[in-house]
């Protein structure tokens, strides 16, 4: 494509010329030294040597290099001090929705990262351990089971054994029978069937409780304020907040190289931010130290220290102590009852018993025959559980200090 300058015109400070070819279309009144890729074209290359030209003949310095013609098309920005890397646009403000996510295109960079200060740490209260029920477990095979020939008045007296089965279930047997009008002994003349005797059931086994939800409560903010223990939360209620964010920003240049002499280089001008409110963040430019860690400012320009940290310094090794129950008490409770034929059908006696007191019921009238038995209702009773420890706080929330990031800023850049 032909290029074809209509117009140049060279001043010291400034150009401008209608460039056909530049890659823009039609003609175009551009500024050719205006930064940025479009205008990064061989023509405006050539605009821009003739400009530097012009400026070298105008000083009288006979062909030695000429201070620049073009000026800084943002801001000068002093160069950092050693041991830092160069200055960069630098966002910190409150950690709310309203903080930057990306850098704007406004300050000449793209990409960043985000970094987080003043580390927020709720109370570290743990909620009440709560136990729960009480469980246990009831066999139905009591130690012995008598027919006596006599009242349960009598404390002494003749027995016939009529115990259950090996490993009985409870469910009727007719084991151990008894016919009408048997005597005890035998041809004593005495009746065997006066009453029927039955110890204590065993006491339960397998019985304990356990907190709700096992093991260790998690940690919350507050411990609950009511007078009923509440069970322990999920939520993330305690977890550490970080009460400020900031941004850096890959800085780029706003004009050609040395337009603000050796000290200091051209940067983009920074979004000018009113402070509300829900959003106090603000711009300004920054220098990194090269090292983690955290180091003094250096330098009589980038005096405002500022310390962050990645989101993953947070230590945390707070916790709860595990909850711990015990249980007092249980027992097991069940009916007897004994029947005259050997089909349980046909009611002797029937009265509930339990594994703290044994029980014995007359046999009315006297002789009748004792066919067979059974257990009925079997059920534990639970106790109490007690609490018996946990749901104490330990631990700390610390900054790992080997990850910390020192930004040094030229306060008089903030925005």
């Amino acid at each position: 494509m032909e290029r074809r300058f209509v117009l140049v015109l060279v001043t010291s400070l400034s150009a401008a010329t209608v460039v056909e070819g530049c890659g823009l279309g039609e003609a175009t009144e551009i500024d050719c030294i205006t930064p940025g890729p479009i205008y990064d074209t061989q023509a405006c290359r050539e605009v821009r040597d003739a400009l530097d030209a012009g400026a070298d003949g105008a000083d009288g310095s006979d062909g030695e290099p000429g201070s620049s013609a073009r000026s800084c098309g943002g801001v000068c920005v002093e160069n950092a001090p050693n041991d830092f890397h160069e200055p960069q646009p630098f966002w910190i403000g409150s950690n709310t929705s309203k903080a930057p996510l990306f850098c704007p295109r406004d300050v000449g960079a793209f990409g960043g990262g985000r970094s987080f200060a003043d580390l927020k740490v709720p109370s570290s209260g743990c909620p009440a351990c709560v136990c729960g029920d009480v469980t246990g477990t009831c066999s139905p095979t009591p130690s012995s089971i008598l027919v006596r020939a006599a009242t349960c008045e009598t404390p002494q007296a003749y027995t016939y054994d009529f115990g259950a089965p090996a490993s009985w279930d409870g469910s009727c047997t007719s084991v151990k029978a008894l016919p009408a009008g048997a005597e005890c002994p035998p041809g004593s003349g005495v009746l065997c069937a006066q009453s029927v005797y039955i110890s204590a059931l065993p006491d339960p086994v397998g019985v304990g409780c356990e907190p709700v939800p096992p093991p260790v409560p998690s940690v919350k903010e507050d411990a609950p304020s009511s007078d009923k223990p509440k069970p322990p939360s999920s939520s993330n209620d305690a977890a550490p907040r970080w009460g400020r964010v900031a941004l850096s920003c890959n800085g780029s240049e706003a004009g050609e190289p040395g337009s603000c002499g050796a000290s200091a280089a051209c940067r983009f001008e920074l979004p000018i931010k009113v402070a509300t409110k829900d959003d106090d963040g603000s711009w300004r430019y920054c220098a990194r130290h090269k090292e983690k860690g955290i180091h003094p400012c250096m330098g009589a320009s980038y005096t405002e220290q500022i310390i962050v940290y990645p989101d993953d310094a947070k230590i945390d090794t707070r916790g709860c102590t595990a909850c711990e129950c015990k249980a007092s008490g249980g027992s097991c409770y069940a009916t007897f009852a004994v029947y005259e034929d050997d089909a349980c059908t046909t009611l002797v006696s029937a009265d509930g018993f339990s594994s703290i007191k044994h029980d014995c019921n007359d046999v009315i009238p006297a002789g009748r025959p004792i066919g067979s038995k059974q257990l009925l209702d079997l059920q534990f009773v639970p106790g109490t559980c007690h609490l018996i420890g946990g749901g104490v706080p330990f631990g700390t929330v610390e900054l790992d200090e080997t990850k910390a990031e020192t930004w040094c800023c030229d306060p008089s850049s903030a925005y």
